[in-house]
């Protein structure tokens, strides 16, 4: 007799229901017009520079988020909209994940002054803005954390972006090695490690340049394979070492029709 398997389980298909894509690149790197790409987006801006999407032709919705309340609010109603008819967009755009958390941090030391607006150490930090305390940090670090690992389970194809910062890691050998990762701080590169790691794909993004004619253009590329001490991901294993001129919607596409 065939023993009849509970709902949940279910067939191992290679298919990707949702891409995680986390775009690293330096200021004027071309990291903002990468991730309004999207034909049916949001794009979360966190930070300002989004001119620049507007200008290539950018069709995706613009929530801006000067605050972490904003940011919270947005992240909130995303969750409502999959609770119940589901997210109205293909794609969610974070521009940046790293101006992201420097609004947290901001929006704990606002709170924790304001419930304790004599109990910060004043001498160094008259206004208690500005310098976290011992406390403040693992709240910090342990809320940025939930908080990205709500957004990669969104059941949505999620983009974000950060600027590149160095962080050290044993390398099981006794010595260290280093790596070039998103910018997020904490845990002495462990934050930066661990948001990371919530991606399923990404890297690099850099403008080049190449002669087409008797004209040179200016091309974007995005690293998937790693590049020297830069992280590269691709666990679908279809994007090849990197892809140049990338959009959101080709991303889908190449990730599908490798899958299908």
């Amino acid at each position: 007799m065939a023993i009849e398997l509970p709902d949940d389980i279910v067939d191992l298909d290679p298919y990707v229901e949702y891409i995680r894509f986390l775009a690293i690149g330096e200021n004027g790197s071309g990291k903002t017009p990468l991730a309004a790409s999207a034909s049916n987006g949001l794009l979360i801006a966190t930070e300002k520079g989004t001119a620049s999407a507007a200008r290539r032709g950018s069709k995706m919705k613009l929530w801006p988020c000067k605050t972490w309340d904003d940011f919270e609010k947005a992240k909130n109603w995303l969750q409502e909209c999959s609770f119940d008819d589901g997210i109205p967009f293909d794609w969610v755009s974070v521009d940046s994940g790293t101006a992201a958390q420097q609004q947290l941090l901001r929006h704990i030391l606002r709170v924790e002054t304001e419930a304790n607006p004599t109990g910060r150490n004043r001498a160094v930090d008259s206004s208690g803005l500005d310098i976290p305390e011992i406390q403040d940090h693992q709240l910090f670090q342990n809320r940025f954390k939930r908080y990205m690992e709500e957004m990669t389970d969104l059941p949505v194809h999620l983009c974000m972006t950060a600027v590149p910062m160095s962080i050290e890691l044993d390398d099981n050998e006794g010595g260290v090695e280093e790596h070039v990762v998103g910018q997020f701080l904490g845990g002495k590169g462990a934050i930066a490690w661990y948001v990371t790691g919530l991606f399923d794909c990404g890297g690099k993004v850099e403008l080049r340049k190449r002669k087409k004619g008797d004209k040179i253009e200016t091309y974007q590329r995005v690293w998937f394979k790693k590049q020297g001490a830069w992280w590269g991901r691709d666990r679908y294993e279809v994007l090849g070492n990197y892809q140049d001129n990338l959009t959101l919607d080709k991303l889908v596409e190449m990730v599908n029709e490798e899958e299908s």
